[in-house]
C-alpha cells in the first residue's frame, strides 16, 4: 500500500488541523485531497510555500468557520417531516437517504451540502431520528427528523399527547362497545 505525505491547507476531520504534514493513501491524496485544494504534496518547495502563505489559509478556514456557525445557528431547532410509505409494522418500503434529507432542507430554504449530511445508514423505519451536519471540522449540528407512512401517523409522532387521546378515545368506545354488547347477551340469556 503506497503512502504519500501531505501539509493540509485546512482543518480535516480525523485527518489533522491546518499546517499538519500526515501520511495518506495514495489514492485519497490523488484523488481527493490534491485536487479539491485541500493539501499540498509535502516537498520542501510546497512547505516553503505553505509557510509564507499560512495567514492567507487560516484566515480562509475562519471565515469558512464563521459561516458554517451561522449555518449551524439557523440548523438549531429544526426540524424535518418526511412522509414515506411505510408497513404497518412502521418498516418503510423503501428508505430515507441523505438524498432526502437535502431536498427536505433545500424545501425549507437551508443551503447544506449533501457531503455535509452525516447520515451511516439510510433510515427504514417510522419514528424520529437525530442526523448530525458537520458543517465544517469543528462546527456541527443535529437536526431532528420525523418519518411516517402518512400525514396523520406523522402528527401523531410530532405530536404524541394527542395520539395518546385519540388510543384512549378508541379504547373507551371499543370498552363501551364491549360493555353494551355483554349487555345485550345478558338480557337475551335472561329472557331465554
Amino acid at each position: 500500500m503506497k503512502m504519500m505525505k501531505v501539509v493540509l491547507l485546512e482543518n480535516i476531520r480525523s485527518l489533522g488541523r491546518i499546517g499538519d504534514v500526515v501520511a495518506v493513501k495514495d489514492g485519497f491524496g490523488k484523488n481527493w485531497l490534491l485536487p479539491q485544494k485541500k493539501a499540498l504534496r509535502a516537498s520542501s518547495k510546497n512547505l516553503q510555500l505553505f509557510e509564507d502563505q499560512k495567514q492567507e489559509f487560516e484566515k480562509i478556514n475562519t471565515e469558512r468557520k464563521k459561516d458554517a456557525e451561522k449555518v449551524a445557528a439557523k440548523l438549531q431547532g429544526v426540524t424535518l417531516d418526511i412522509i414515506s410509505p411505510a408497513q404497518a409494522n412502521g418498516v418503510l418500503y423503501g428508505s430515507i437517504t441523505i438524498k432526502d434529507i437535502h431536498n427536505a432542507l433545500k424545501n425549507k430554504d437551508i443551503t447544506v451540502g449533501k457531503n455535509q449530511i452525516d447520515l451511516h445508514k439510510p433510515i427504514k423505519e417510522e419514528g424520529q431520528h437525530k442526523v448530525s451536519l458537520v458543517l465544517h471540522p469543528e462546527v456541527s449540528c443535529d437536526i431532528t427528523l420525523f418519518i411516517g407512512g402518512t400525514k396523520e401517523a406523522l402528527n401523531d409522532l410530532m405530536n404524541p399527547e394527542a395520539a395518546k387521546k385519540k388510543e384512549t378515545s378508541i379504547e373507551t368506545v371499543l370498552v363501551s362497545e364491549a360493555v353494551e354488547a355483554v349487555a345485550q347477551e345478558e338480557t337475551s340469556a335472561a329472557e331465554a
